[in-house]
């Protein structure tokens, strides 16, 4: 079996991250926007506190994830935001999923990081199967909420 690339993706590359980013969001039930989520994308790769990473296996991107920092001010440090995690389906069970959960540790790591924080959808058995076999915890002290606006 091939080795799984991890890269970091800049400007130049966000295409390569418009069709598994859809079939993320075919998954969720989601509105498909292409323009739109590449619009999006270029609009924010060049902040500091974004990184896009694609998993790479055979030449083709067969994941990604998609982080944002942001702060604790409990843990007076920074945070890392898991907010997009995505294996293709043909890519499952070959490892991507964890070579992709190790690599945010690493960067966690090496950006001083207190912790690594991520949501999923509560009938999403894979992922978070894939999350706790990565040390991953739920949340039993606090609940999320949020409003559209």
């Amino acid at each position: 079996m091939a080795k799984i690339r991890i890269k970091q993706i800049g400007k130049k590359e966000i295409e390569s991250i418009i069709t598994p980013f859809t079939n993320y969001m075919k998954f969720y039930d989601r509105e498909i926007k292409e323009g739109k989520f590449k619009d999006y994308f270029q609009s924010i790769i060049e902040d500091e506190r974004v990184f896009i990473y694609t998993a790479n296996l055979d030449n083709r991107v067969a994941g990604l994830m998609v982080i944002y920092q942001t702060f604790s001010s409990f843990e007076c440090g920074k945070i890392l935001f898991l907010n997009d995690l995505w294996v293709e389906p043909e890519f499952r069970k070959l490892g991507v999923g964890h070579a992709l959960m190790t690599e945010i540790k690493e960067i966690a790591k090496e950006k001083n990081c207190k912790r690594v924080d991520l949501q999923t959808d509560l009938i999403n058995v894979k992922a978070r199967a894939l999350y706790e076999k990565n040390g991953m915890i739920a949340d039993k002290e606090f609940i999320n909420y949020s409003v559209k606006i």
